[in-house]
């Protein structure tokens, strides 16, 4: 273990050296007239310039008057600067603007400013204009409160949405490492009956499958989210599928479904290796002369020999996170993605391994079957500490190329979710500290120690804790988004 402690702390070192900090967000950089400006009129253009290229999401860039109502208006895209040209220029009022985009990373950004434009010197007004112009110049000439435009402002049509939008997110992150965490456990830690075999490998398929739906659920949701509205969600999934974040999720649907039909192969291997009863190298119902001993456990190669659809289908799910999410438009782009796949492949092993050793431990002790927990405790020991070290690592390097400075962790909400991620999975490294130096040890010894009811519970909370985590890494995603 010091040994890899020492790899950590050096790697953490190496990345946090070599990353150059820098906003996945993409974000309003400037605009002319600017937030708040009282600008010269008449007004005949606005331009919006972005921090990066983007493409016009939903009902792209609007301008409204004093009354809340849209201006019509010509919007020209290049690059990542917006220019809209008013059918009649801008004169005497308060105005807003009201922009949608899609981000690098497939995410929809929306946000609005505000500006006025004083009213014309009277000499320079044709007096029809002030006979007609009506309550609504009365509300604009010198009122820059303009309620009704306050309102337009902000009201946000996909506050609902974005809700349901995380909510989906998260729980599709849970289920897409469970489904490759699940497969490190079958094929790098398990070991046990046919009928425990059998019941594993289904539950993997079905999260897998699973996995697959939310994708589809996620881009419906996009896509209303993107368009502003659920009426026009069909409309806009042209748009929304394009760029990385559509290749990143076709590519964890195929993955996921590569897994889930995969699994064939595996579960006949694992059934034909093991033994009756959990633990057992024999049928001890047999007299001593019709002993026959079963085939040795299947070794981690073979197993992995067994399922090359599977483990393909695992590689796909985890390359997909380097496209769908901050890794898409980070930089430098080589440590971003390097750390997205250590990270997302760290928590897969962890979350899914414990998973499946919960599943696994509280079966048996339901069926009131042995829980022969030393093997299988001591395996997923270690590979749950190398899990926790890389994901540590990994996520040293994630925070250093999305923050622009150590302040950003306690004054910004990307920031302060990061900060409670932190404190959620600290509290998961004591959790699984104490198994690894105190239950561990005693199961290996005697693999039906009293304590291994602790390592059933405790893993009960580790993982409503890691749900939690899936939570607020949905949240950062929006947040940086």
């Amino acid at each position: 273990m010091s040994r890899l402690a020492g790899l950590v702390v050096a790697i953490c070192a190496a990345l946090l050296v070599l990353a150059t900090p820098a906003w996945a967000h993409t974000g309003l950089e400037s605009s002319d007239p600017a937030e708040g400006e009282t600008a010269d009129g008449p007004l005949d253009t606005v331009t919006l310039t972005f921090n990066r290229p983007i493409e016009l999401a939903g009902d792209g860039v609007e301008i409204l008057d004093a009354t809340g109502a849209v201006v019509a208006s010509d919007v020209d895209v290049e690059a990542e600067v917006i220019t809209v040209r008013p059918a009649e220029p801008l004169d005497g009022g308060r105005y807003g603007v009201r922009w949608a985009v899609h981000s690098g990373d497939g995410h929809p950004v929306r946000d609005t400013f505000g500006f006025e434009v004083p009213a014309a010197a009277p000499a320079q007004r044709a007096p029809a204009a002030v006979q007609d112009a009506g309550p609504a110049a009365a509300q604009t000439n010198g009122d820059a409160r303009a309620p009704a435009l306050d309102r337009a402002l902000e009201a946000d049509p996909t506050a609902g949405i974005g809700g349901i939008d995380r909510a989906v997110r998260a729980v599709l992150y849970c289920t897409a490492l469970a489904a490759v965490g699940l497969l490190v456990f079958l094929v790098a830690v398990w070991e046990g009956p046919r009928s425990e075999a059998r019941r594993l490998t289904r539950l993997t398929g079905r999260v897998a499958a699973l996995t697959a739906a939310l994708v589809v659920a996620q881009v419906v949701v996009r896509a209303a989210r993107a368009a502003g509205g659920w009426s026009v969600a069909v409309d806009a999934m042209a748009t929304t599928l394009q760029g990385s974040w559509a290749l990143g999720e076709g590519l964890r649907m195929a993955g996921a479904a590569m897994l889930a039909v995969g699994l064939g192969g595996l579960r006949r291997a694992l059934c034909a290796s093991a033994p009756p009863i959990a633990g057992a190298a024999v049928d001890v119902l047999r007299p001593p002369r019709a002993i026959v001993a079963h085939p040795r456990p299947l070794s981690a190669g073979g197993r992995i020999a067994a399922a090359p659809a599977a483990v393909a289908g695992a590689l796909l799910i985890i390359a997909s996170f380097t496209l769908v999410g901050h890794a898409a438009t980070a930089q430098p782009r080589a440590i971003a993605v390097g750390a997205v796949v250590a990270h997302v492949s760290a928590a897969a092993a962890w979350g899914g391994g414990l998973l499946g050793l919960v599943i696994t431990l509280w079966a048996r002790h339901g069926s009131g079957r042995p829980a022969r927990a030393g093997l299988i405790s001591a395996r997923f020991s270690v590979a749950a500490a190398v899990g926790v070290g890389f994901a540590a690592a990994a996520g040293v390097a994630l925070a250093t190329v999305r923050l622009d400075a150590v302040s950003a962790l306690w004054t910004t909400g990307y920031g302060r979710a990061l900060l409670a991620k932190v404190a959620v999975v600290a509290v998961v490294g004591v959790m699984g500290a104490y198994n690894h130096f105190v239950v561990v040890p005693a199961l290996r010894n005697d693999p039906e120690h009293r304590l291994v009811g602790h390592l059933r519970w405790l893993g009960l909370i580790e993982l409503a804790l890691l749900v939690m985590v899936a939570g607020l890494t949905s949240a950062l995603v929006g947040l940086a988004g």
